[in-house]
Formats: structure tokens, sequence, C-alpha cells
């Protein structure tokens, strides 16, 4: 499924749209061109002693799954402020980016989702419902910041609906507790 599935009239003049190349949408009547973008977000990555910071969906989609904190860009809005007023609005820290991890493709819904993703640094504690910071010695950042493994594995399709922390489809993930800085309604 596509971001365009069911479209079929332009949403400028209500004519009939023309499928182009993939994930390409012209209105023959307007003139209006539409594309099937991926939508920009970002995420940080936030270790404190060992543990990553997640906070758990409490909206579609993945309602009940573990997510690394951020959002959407807003349009026009630079990526490192956005990566800032995500961060603050999901956990009450200020963050500062510290190293680039990547950008990764990720399904969201009926679309994709171009996740920009740092290693971020902030003080404090976080003050916001939903978030639980997981254990994974292997995995997510090591001392220095170093990334080992799929670092990413702890922010997509983990599912916690019952507060186990077993990632979907996985007995052996996290091998450690949750230890619940909240857990109540989520982000």
């Amino acid at each position: 499924m596509t971001i365009f599935e069911g479209w079929r009239f332009c949403p400028r003049c209500a004519h009939e749209l023309e499928p182009r190349e993939r994930g390409h949408l012209v209105c023959p009547s307007c003139g209006a061109s539409y594309w099937a973008n991926s939508a920009p977000a970002v995420q940080g990555v936030l270790e404190r002693d060992g543990r990553i910071l997640l906070g758990r969906r409490a909206i579609e989609p993945r309602i009940g799954h573990w997510d690394l904190p951020g959002g959407f860009l807003e349009e026009g809005e630079e990526a490192l402020d956005g990566l800032r007023r995500e961060f603050k609005e999901e956990t009450g820290l200020d963050v500062e980016p510290a190293d680039w991890l990547g950008a990764f493709m990720d399904p969201y819904d009926n679309y994709f989702v171009l996740g920009l993703t740092w290693i971020v640094h902030a003080e404090g504690e976080p003050r916001a419902a939903g978030l639980g910071l997981i254990q994974q010695p292997d995995v997510p950042v090591a001392a220095g910041g170093q990334v080992h493994g799929d670092a990413l594995a702890i922010g997509r399709d983990l599912r916690c609906p019952d507060n186990t922390g077993q990632l979907a489809g996985r007995s052996d993930w996290p091998p450690g507790p949750i230890d619940p800085v909240t857990l109540n309604d989520g982000i």
C-alpha cells in the first residue's frame, strides 16, 4: 500500500487524477502534481548506564510498541531543530546530538518514513509518560558512543503489550529488565 492508495480525485479541483511513473499522480485539469515521497522524521538514541531510553506508543500505527523518542519534521524545519523539539516534547529533556547514527527507511502505516537518527546526550531525568530504560548491553551504544550491531532494532517493531519487554517474534530480547521511568499513557 502506498500513500496514494485510494486517491482518485485532485484535492485542488476535484478532477480525476492520472497515474504517471511510480509514486506520481497528475491532474490534467489544473496541472497539480503529487509525489509519494518518504516523510522525514528524526529520532535519538539516549544511553544511560548501558540502558537505552525508549517510549511506548500510545497511538497507531504500532500501538504498544517501543520506539526511539522522535517524530516528524515540520515543514521547513531543520533536522537538528526538529530532533531537539521532538525529544523535548516526548521526554522533557533538552538534548544535544553527539554522533550521527544514520538514515533508515521504516514502513509507517500506508507510507514510508526516512528516519534521521543521532546518538544524543542530555542532562537530567526524563519526565514524560510511557518511557522506559532498556538494558541491552550488546546492541545499542557501548562506552565511547560506538554503535554495535543493528542499533535500530531497539527502535523498530518492539512490542510490549503485557510489560514483558519481549520483542515481537523474539523471546531473547531484551536480555535485561525494563526500568520504567513511567509507563502510563505512552507517546
